[in-house]
């Protein structure tokens, strides 16, 4: 795809996210002529029922990357609200996806560095492509009972030994 774009044309392609972390001679040999101007991780079920996590990327023609002064913008785009309803699939059912899609363009088109959502790094070959290993936590949105709900739900698991919703396992008698 990206040969047949014109210099500086922008080619986008939604892969699966085990191509951008892995380390493999086509990551090379595509940077070595074109920049990763971008790379997002999609929701999970984007594919439903395929099961597949699916990332994006955006990518500059022929610029090479090692060239580009610019860092790769990061964004995390895995909550699009859409919801699975049965023999529907994912349906839009709280009417959110117009908002959530003008966030998205929003920050990816100012490069906008927001704490959870998007991030900026200059990456090469050998760095992860993926969002989540630059993303910062933004620890502002936990709330006290956030944590208590947690730690209630890890002793129990811790207690049942890991069969929360599960039946008991049977027990010979010796």
């Amino acid at each position: 795809m990206m040969d047949m774009l014109a210099p500086g044309g922008i080619g986008v392609a939604v892969l699966p996210t085990s191509r951008i972390i892995a380390k493999h001679p086509a990551r090379s040999r595509l940077i070595e002529s074109h920049t990763l101007v971008a790379a997002m991780s999609l929701p999970e079920e984007l594919f439903y029922p395929v099961s597949v996590t699916p990332s994006a990327v955006v990518l500059k023609a022929h610029t090479p990357h090692a060239q580009s002064q610019t860092p790769t913008w990061f964004g995390y785009w895995k909550d699009d609200g859409f919801v699975k309803v049965k023999n529907l699939g994912r349906v839009d059912v709280d009417h959110q996806w117009s908002g959530v899609r003008d966030t998205w363009l929003a920050d990816y088109r100012a490069r906008a560095e927001i704490p959870g959502r998007c991030v900026k790094r200059h990456v090469g070959v050998d760095d992860e492509w993926c969002p989540e290993a630059y993303m910062e936590t933004d620890y502002t949105a936990l709330r006290q009972a956030d944590f208590e709900r947690i730690l209630r739900e890890h002793a129990i698991f811790v207690l049942t030994g890991g069969n929360v919703g599960k039946a008991a396992p049977e027990r010979e008698e010796t």
